[in-house]
């Protein structure tokens, strides 16, 4: 052997010893990674929080202007939030956010984790549902409603004579909190582990109407609900690919199940006492159990595909209420065996496979399968009339639905395209056993240059609803009558859209749409509808401190309907025009020590109908609602740290009903009333609030 080859022979042998050696050691006793740091990861590195508190009076709110916020009263409110985020160099991460806390609406919260290994998320939201706060009853009790142990029955509410002494004022309006957790966990490869839990509790009153056979009362029945959903689930992505499974159990409980009340009125039964007690069932426990999949492609060819499949099943057991509230009313059986299967299916295909093609394609089907007990039932008109059996109703169905498109270019400043789409539905034990719902239409897109476009939509769709079966008909209801959506129907339908940006800072946008239905093959019920929208924006931001907006809408909405108090009797028809219009505007302006913004709007209804005979039709009175709105906000950064903003909220919504209005307990004679109408409210809203912000901000 050579002495170049010996040398060459040495050194890799050398080589060979040590990265075996090297091996050896990592297989004993692996590096300490703890301390090592990733100087080019795109995680965000540092802390920063903020903390905002101040006050909030509203001046003249009520219920009506306050339904989601909270704002329900003239009162002063605290004004408290925080916002908060961590990261280190490692990827480990903190943030939450903590809003409207002084607020029924308030809202929060927390997640912490690594990046790319795991996280969990906490948080709360409360949602209040203000409906009135001017309802008056003279019950009182939760799910067991009594009357005033001197309470003077009558025929009608006029003539109860210690009504007005017991009536007093209840709030009627609930509160949702929802409390969640949830957790993923990434092991690597694409994957991920998740599971998270919803508590939803629902608490509050709910007017609902009761009656005894002719006679009837609002009521104030109690909520008490509780939601618990629980989901967990795998998911992978990766080489342009991804699926997700996931399965989920949800349960409802109602603590109140049954709303007992005592009548107010004089019995029409002789041997009935006054003061019978009424029962009016709430909704039962329930159960659903769902599964989910869904997947999607890139394929070749500019080709994507995404699919879902899922399945439910909604299970009812809870124990059945007496048929009647009589003291010996047994229920008809121990428990309702409730038991529906829902089945979903669906896949979408889009391709591109020349530049100036584009296709789209979507199948889906829907399945419900009843598997539920029928049970035959005594339908009682009031405790003491029993009517006929009846059964409780089953049906299924199954749909299919499909729809697809395509979109060509044709020159470098048009494109054109046609689209349809259709939907078939087969239903078991219903009134109508089959509808065919079709669409077809074309759109033509022209962009000459100079930021300008138009758009142009327009088509036609006809549904076909045949296999009539007329033993599924509800009690009294008139066989020449049936639903809209069961119903044959042509409907000829068009847009217009217009975009003009001649540059950065100035866009004006008009679009306009029209809808003409026909239900041709209609006796009674909806004959005929036309809709016409319109809507206007302009946007203009003359520099980097200043934008500007105004828009505007229209919409008119014409309705032509029959109907006929017997099969027998003359015809009567309604027409009914409804309009609504509004206006807006904002201006916004900032620099580095202030900023504005100030947006107005005005937005105004009105709903005028006639009905009677057949070419004597006769005006109602017009139902008309009004709203303005006004919004002023002023901030400014007394340091780098701290912030002060202003801000004043105007709020008018006035409303007329001739139904409503001037409805009070005693008005009608057969319906003891709670008395309330329609919203109004001219409210004020101040705002003063301080920002204060510590910390270093994050960097990348």
């Amino acid at each position: 052997m050579s002495p170049r080859h010996m040398i060459k022979f040495s050194i890799a042998a050398v080589l060979a010893a040590a990265a075996s050696q090297a091996l050896a050691d990592d297989a004993a006793a692996p590096p300490d990674t703890s301390g090592w740091t990733c100087s080019a990861c795109p995680f965000d590195k540092g802390q920063q929080a903020d903390v905002s508190a101040g006050a909030i009076y509203a001046d003249g709110a009520n219920a009506a202007s306050g339904r989601f916020t909270g704002l329900d009263r003239q009162s002063t409110f605290i004004d408290l939030a925080a916002h908060g985020t961590y990261a280190n160099d490692k990827g480990q991460f903190a943030n939450y956010a903590l809003d409207n806390l002084g607020l029924d609406s308030r809202s929060g919260s927390v997640k912490f984790g690594r990046y790319g290994h795991y996280d969990v998320a906490l948080k709360y939201d409360g949602q209040p549902f203000r409906r009135y706060d001017t309802a008056v009853t003279p019950y009182s009790g939760g799910s067991a409603q009594t009357l005033p142990a001197d309470w003077t029955a009558a025929g009608t509410p006029a003539g109860m004579t210690g009504l007005d002494a017991a009536l007093h004022g209840i709030d009627i309006g609930t509160l949702r909190k929802t409390y969640g957790v949830a957790a993923r966990w990434f092991p690597g490869h694409g994957l991920q582990l998740f599971a998270s839990f919803d508590r939803q509790d629902k608490s509050g009153t709910q007017l609902v109407g009761a009656s005894f056979l002719t006679q009837s009362v609002q009521l104030a029945a109690p909520v008490n609900y509780k939601t618990d959903t629980l989901e967990v689930g795998v998911a992978w992505s990766g080489h342009g690919t991804a699926w997700r499974f996931s399965a989920s159990d949800s349960k409802f409980r109602n603590d109140d199940p049954l709303l007992t009340f005592q009548s107010p009125y004089l019995s029409f039964f002789e041997g009935v006492p006054t003061g019978t007690i009424g029962g009016l069932s709430r909704p039962p426990e329930n159960e659903a159990r769902s599964w989910n999949f869904t997947a999607s492609a890139a394929l070749p060819m500019n080709t994507s595909a995404s699919m879902v499949m899922g399945s439910s099943t909604l299970l009812q057991s809870a124990a059945l209420l007496p048929v009647t509230a009589q003291p010996d009313a047994l229920p008809p059986s121990e428990a309702f065996d409730g038991n529906v299967r829902l089945t979903h299916f669906a896949a979408t295909v889009g391709s591109r496979p020349w530049s100036r093609l584009h296709l789209h394609g979507r199948a889906a089907y829907d399945e419900r399968s009843d598997h539920g007990t029928t049970l035959a039932l005594t339908q009682y008109l009031t405790d003491l009339v029993a009517g006929p059996t009846v059964t409780t109703p089953r049906f299924d169905f199954q749909r299919i639905r499909l729809d697809g498109g395509a979109d060509v270019r044709v020159s470098s400043s048009t494109t054109i395209g046609i689209a349809a789409d259709r939907v078939e539905i087969d239903r078991t034990q219903q009134l109508v056993a089959h509808t065919e719902d079709g669409r077809t239409y074309g759109r033509v897109k022209w962009t000459p240059g100079g930021g300008f476009a138009v758009t142009l939509k327009g088509g036609a769709a006809h549904r076909d609803a045949r296999g009539v079966n007329l033993s599924y008909l509800p009690v009294g209801q008139n066989p020449l009558l049936s639903m809209f959506n069961l119903s044959n129907r042509d409907r000829e339908f068009g847009d217009i859209d217009v975009v003009w940006s001649p540059g950065e800072k100035l866009s004006i946008t008009l679009q306009a749409s029209a809808n003409n239905d026909h239900y041709g093959r209609s006796v009674l019920g909806l004959l005929d509808g036309k809709e016409r929208r319109g809507a206007a924006n302009i946007s203009w931001t003359p520099n980097e401190k200043v934008s500007f907006y105004v828009d505007a809408g229209y919409q008119t909405r014409n309705t032509l309907q029959a109907g006929a108090y017997s099969p027998s009797s003359a015809t009567w028809q309604a027409e009914i025009r409804d309009r609504f219009r509004n206006l807006g505007a904002g201006l916004k302006y900032t620099n580095e020590k202030w900023n504005y913004a100030i947006d107005v709007a005005h937005a105004t209804s009105v709903g005028e109908t006639s009905s009677g005979l057949v070419n004597g039709l006769a005006q109602f009175p017009d139902l008309n609602a009004t709203y303005d709105n006004a919004r002023v906000s002023v901030g400014y950064a007394a340091t780098e740290r701290l912030a002060v903003r202003v801000r004043y909220v105007y709020q008018n919504y006035s409303s007329l009903d001739w139904a409503l209005d001037g409805v009070g307990p005693a008005t009608a004679n057969n319906l003891l009333a709670m008395g309330v109408g329609p919203d109004h409210y001219n409210a004020s809203i101040f705002g003063l609030s301080f920002t204060y912000r510590y910390g270093t901000p994050a960097s990348p």
